[in-house]
Order: C-alpha cells, then sequence, then structure tokens
C-alpha cells in the first residue's frame, strides 16, 4: 500500500471520528406527554391522559425526546395487548405543560366534535408510559468531559488539516519530480 493511501484512510478516519463527536448532550429532564392511537380499520381512536415522566432524556440542543418511538411503542404494545389490531400511535411531548396541554385539546377536539369517532380514554391505572434510559455514551457529559471532548476534537482536526498539507505538499514534489524529469528526458533528447 502507497504512503498516499495511509494518508486518505487516516484523513477519513479522523473525519468519521470528529462527525460522531458532535452531538449534543442530553439530560434528564421532566415531560408531560401523551399518546393518541388510532386503528384504520375502525372509528375508534384511543387516548392516553396527559401524563408526567420525570426522568426523560431531551436533546439539549433540538429539545427533541429521546428515543420517542420507544415511548409510542410502549402504548402500542399495550393496545396490542388489549386485542387492538395494528394501531397507528403517535406521542406528543413537550417540557411545558401548557403547550402539551393544548396539543391534547386540539386533539380531542378534532376527533370528538368534528369527525363523530368514539373516543376510548386510557385511566393512569392501566397504563403509565416509562422512561426510557439512553446508552451509556449517550448520556449527558460533564463539563470536564465536554471540555475533554472538545479538545480531541480539535487534535484530531488539526492532524487530519496537516495529514492534508503533507498530502498535498508530497503531491506537489511529485508533480515536480516529473516535471524535472521530463525536461531532463528532453534536454537529452536535444543533445542527441
Amino acid at each position: 500500500m502507497s504512503k498516499g493511501f495511509y494518508l486518505r484512510y487516516l484523513l477519513v478516519s479522523a473525519l468519521l471520528l470528529m462527525a460522531c463527536g458532535m452531538s449534543a448532550i442530553k439530560k434528564p429532564t421532566k415531560v408531560y406527554l401523551f399518546g393518541f392511537t388510532t386503528s384504520f380499520n375502525d372509528s375508534t381512536v384511543y387516548l392516553s391522559n396527559l401524563q408526567t415522566v420525570d426522568s426523560a432524556w431531551v436533546d439539549s440542543k433540538t429539545h427533541f425526546l429521546y428515543s420517542r418511538d420507544n415511548y409510542s411503542y410502549q402504548l402500542r404494545d399495550y393496545l396490542t395487548g388489549k386485542g387492538v389490531v395494528r394501531p397507528t400511535v403517535i406521542t406528543m411531548f413537550g417540557e411545558k405543560k401548557s403547550k402539551v396541554e393544548k396539543q391534547y385539546s386540539k386533539i380531542r377536539k378534532r376527533f370528538v366534535e368534528k369527525n363523530h369517532y368514539h373516543i376510548e380514554y386510557i385511566a393512569d391505572d392501566e397504563f403509565h408510559f416509562t422512561a426510557i434510559q439512553p446508552d451509556q455514551v449517550e448520556k449527558e457529559l460533564t463539563k470536564a468531559e465536554l471540555k475533554e471532548l472538545k479538545a480531541t476534537q480539535k487534535k484530531e482536526k488539526k492532524a487530519s488539516k496537516a495529514a492534508a498539507k503533507a498530502k498535498k505538499r508530497e503531491a506537489k514534489e511529485q508533480s515536480e519530480a516529473a516535471k524535472a524529469k521530463v525536461r531532463e528526458m528532453r534536454s537529452n533528447k536535444e543533445k542527441k
């Protein structure tokens, strides 16, 4: 394998490592959520009560609930166990109770008043959402760990820039050497 291949491999590896390390910090937060379920086979709509989950993990950058699909799966699995065939579940959440209550009332109004669906409420004692814990790697970083991560990313970026410069310099040297060889060959031809 050539030296250029290893430099390219090093550069790509450094870029991938930087991309993997650029996720936002996740932190445990109190969230309010509810589940809304419908089945396209009948006109029954299932609606859980507005619930509080104290230790749900939220992305600090996007304010998005970690593993939101798994919260929907919790409700889907509960209803499937009750005999509902292929329920389609939507989980709505928020960090502010007033916003989630507004969403809850909109959904209730849409399906009760306007479309004449049969609505069934799921009581808290029947079903309750449980918090999904992220892997250890995805949990919140301390300030020291975050500082160390940024320093490592900075070093990797510096190393990848240096590798790119070295590659560029090597290519330039090879180009100059090739040009010199061509000039030498031309001058040898002219002498003959």
